[in-house]
C-alpha cells in the first residue's frame, strides 16, 4: 500500500513539474509578444523575425539576435529561456547555426533544381518553414543557393538570413535534425554534380 502510495506521488509530482514548464513557457510567449507590439510601435516597419517552436507554444525572436548570438555568443532571455525548456546546450545550438557547409553556388544550383532534391528539401521544409506553408520547397531553394553565393558555403544562419518572408518558423526540437540534412543535400549535390562531371568527361574522352 506504501508502495503504490509512493508511486502515486511521483506521478502527481511529474504532472506537476509538467505543468509548471508549460504555464512559464505561455507566460514567457505572452511576455515576448507584448514586447515586441510595445517596442515596435509602426508594424509597417516589421523586423525580420524567426518564430521559434517548441510543441505548440511559439516565441518569436528577431533574427538580429540570432546574429549577435552566433557572432558573440551572447543570448538574449528568449533563447537563454528556450534553450533551458528545451533542454538544449546553448554551445551546441550555436554551433548548429553557424557551422558552414562548403557549396559552389553554380553546382548547388544546378542540383537543387533535380526532381531528387526535393524530397530533401520537403524534409527539411517540416522544421524551417514559412507561415503560409506553401511553397516552401522554393523558398528553401533559393536561400540556400543565396547563402552559398556570399561565401561558398552554406550555414542554417545563413539560410534563415536569406529566407524571402518576413517571418520564418523554427521547429527548435528539430533543430538538429535540419542542419543534418541540410549537410546531407549541399555534400550529396556537389558529389553529384562532381561524379557526372567526371563521368562525362571520361564518355567525351
Amino acid at each position: 500500500m506504501k508502495l503504490r502510495f509512493q508511486t502515486f506521488l511521483k506521478r502527481v509530482n511529474a504532472i506537476r513539474q509538467k505543468w509548471v514548464k508549460f504555464v512559464a513557457l505561455a507566460l514567457a510567449v505572452f511576455i515576448t509578444t507584448l514586447s515586441l507590439v510595445v517596442f515596435n510601435p509602426n508594424p509597417a516597419v516589421a523586423t525580420k523575425k524567426v518564430v521559434l517552436t517548441y510543441g505548440p507554444q511559439t516565441l518569436p525572436i528577431p533574427v538580429s539576435e540570432l546574429v549577435t548570438f552566433a557572432r558573440t555568443g551572447e543570448a538574449s532571455r528568449v533563447l537563454r529561456f528556450l534553450t533551458g525548456v528545451a533542454n538544449v546546450d546553448r554551445d551546441t545550438f550555436r554551433t548548429l547555426l553557424t557551422r558552414e557547409i562548403p557549396a559552389n553556388v553554380r553546382f548547388l544550383d544546378r542540383a537543387l533544381n533535380f526532381i531528387g532534391s526535393e524530397l530533401f528539401l520537403y524534409e527539411i521544409g517540416q522544421v524551417v518553414y514559412p507561415p503560409s506553408r506553401r511553397k516552401e520547397i522554393e523558398a528553401l531553394r533559393s536561400s540556400l543557393v543565396l547563402s552559398a553565393a556570399d561565401d561558398s558555403s552554406v550555414s542554417l544562419l545563413e539560410v534563415i538570413e536569406k529566407y524571402p518572408t518576413q517571418e520564418l518558423y523554427v521547429d527548435a526540437r528539430q533543430i538538429n535534425k535540419a542542419y543534418s540534412q541540410v549537410e546531407f543535400l549541399v555534400e550529396g549535390a556537389m558529389e553529384s554534380i562532381m561524379f557526372l562531371r567526371e563521368t562525362l568527361a571520361d564518355l567525351i574522352c
